[in-house]
């Protein structure tokens, strides 16, 4: 996904994240169409966006962290995700790895480092999740590189550049018919 903010040379990391975040969110929330029709959003209020993301640290907790200030975070607290979302707070490591992961995006995306979600792999999930929520992926225990895709019921395993380059070839011939139209 390609986007298109204003200059942000003079801007803190903080305040890009938090542009970022916005446009992500909100590209994910419940809404009505033109002709007032809902459209089934991702998450239904920015409140919700957040509760994901504490009930994904708070399922984490017991794993990844030892340090008890960092069980303490609330970031389904209005104050502290719109100071997130305003650029007027870092968040910790921990958060931002668990926003990226539930938004399927690069954090090198979030902090304003590539104008695109530059991995390949989070793209690659990201559509297979948006083509239908039965279709599921989980990475190897053994091989970080693997990904193992139940696709409607039949199990696929790929290793993460075998998807980039099923990506690559499937632009390059969309591209390839739409020349061929001219």
């Amino acid at each position: 996904m390609l986007v298109s903010l204003k200059n942000t040379d003079n801007l803190k990391t903080n305040e890009i994240i938090g542009q970022r975040l916005k446009l992500l969110i909100s590209r994910e929330l419940q809404r009505t169409d033109n002709e007032g029709r809902l459209i089934k959003g991702k998450y239904s209020s920015i409140q919700d966006f957040f509760d994901k993301i504490q009930e994904r640290i708070d399922k984490n907790c017991n794993i990844e962290f030892s340090d008890e200030s960092r069980k303490s975070t609330q970031v389904n607290n209005p104050n502290t995700y719109n100071k997130y979302l305003n650029g007027k707070n870092s968040m910790k490591m921990y958060v931002l790895k668990q926003i990226c992961i539930e938004l399927k995006c690069s954090a090198n995306f979030l902090m304003g480092i590539t104008p695109v979600n530059s991995d390949y792999t989070g793209s690659i999930l990201r559509l297979l999740t948006d083509i239908d929520d039965r279709i599921s992926y989980e990475w190897d225990e053994i091989d970080s590189d693997i990904i193992h895709i139940d696709y409607y019921g039949t199990s696929l395993s790929y290793r993460d550049i075998e998807l980039e380059e099923k990506l690559k070839d499937l632009i390059n011939a969309s591209l390839f018919i739409d020349c061929k139209k001219k």
